[in-house]
């Protein structure tokens, strides 16, 4: 069937309610003929939606997102599929993150539909809600990997509970350092500015942390030194430095909530040790924690 013939099908097929079959003519479409375009994508949105295939509608509106969020009624379409579809924490970080562009009307109209769609995702879910927060908030117990999943799960949740469990998860020694930074993450882009308490490895304590003031590891002075550093040090090798860079910035997102504690003299040791020139207590438990990342 051409290509014109094909899009009137699926028009009528929408119009008749049959998503199924206009999911088929739309993504053929999209995908066979490459037409990739936002009227397509919004109507295959739109089948999607209306087959409860939530997943497959936000995967298909985030090809196009900018053009979702200039429109406000789309806009809300995908932030409910987004909730329906696990979620939750996403759809408000991306709403806090367009917040300064919106009128205090428009805060409260998205504030309303996300609560709305997530009473809606509760009702068919309410015992897999209860099993991932509990879960989260004590995934320090799991291993490395089934704890990674646990922080993913929890994307799931509503503000509150993934706050509270976060500070359970992150106050536990137990936790691998880039799972406690990668909550961090999470409650820096949900704007957290309240204190919790990290486990942080290097002084074996709990710490206070701030999640909305972390600097960004690429932005920080200790990242940005180690990063000059590397590019100045002639003992590595040119192709090897990207892999270097990498190696860093994972390691500093194990020590995030003790990156301020390092000064110059206290940096260019911590380098040295980073790269194999200087081996410690220290180096040998961050080489522990690749392999760790690594299995």
């Amino acid at each position: 069937m051409e290509k014109g013939l094909l899009y009137k099908s699926a028009e009528k097929s929408l119009a008749n309610k049959d998503y199924f079959k206009a999911a088929e003519e739309l993504s053929k479409l999209y995908v066979e003929y490459g037409e990739k375009n936002f009227r397509i994508n919004y109507l295959l949105f739109i089948s999607f939606k209306n087959l409860n295939e939530h997943e497959r509608a936000v995967e298909t509106a985030e090809e196009y997102l900018e053009s979702y969020i200039r429109d406000n009624c789309k806009f809300s379409q995908y932030l409910s599929e987004k909730i329906l579809s696990g979620g939750m924490i996403q759809a408000l970080q991306l709403k806090k993150q367009l917040e300064p562009y919106m009128k205090e009307p428009e805060q409260k109209y998205f504030s309303q539909e996300i609560s709305e769609a997530f009473e809606k995702f509760l009702e068919g879910n309410e015992k897999t809600f209860q099993k991932v927060n509990k879960r989260f908030a004590h995934c320090g117990s799991l291993d490395f990997h089934e704890q990674s999943d646990a922080v993913k799960e929890a994307c799931c949740l509503d503000e509150n509970s993934y706050v509270k469990s976060a500070k359970r998860a992150c106050s536990d020694e137990y936790l691998h350092p880039m799972i406690c930074g990668s909550i961090l993450s999470e409650l820096k882009k949900l704007g957290y500015s309240e204190k919790i308490q990290c486990f942080c490895p290097l002084s074996n304590e709990v710490c206070d942390v701030i999640p909305s003031k972390l600097c960004e590891i690429d932005e920080s002075v200790l990242y940005m030194s180690m990063k000059k550093r590397l590019e100045e040090d002639l003992t590595i090798p040119f192709d090897l430095k990207a892999r270097y860079l990498d190696e860093i910035k994972i390691k500093l997102m194990m020590i995030w909530p003790q990156m301020q504690e390092f000064n110059e003299t206290s940096g260019e040791v911590l380098y040295s040790e980073f790269i194999g020139k200087r081996v410690s207590k220290r180096s040998e438990w961050f080489e522990k924690q690749l392999k760790v990342l690594e299995k």
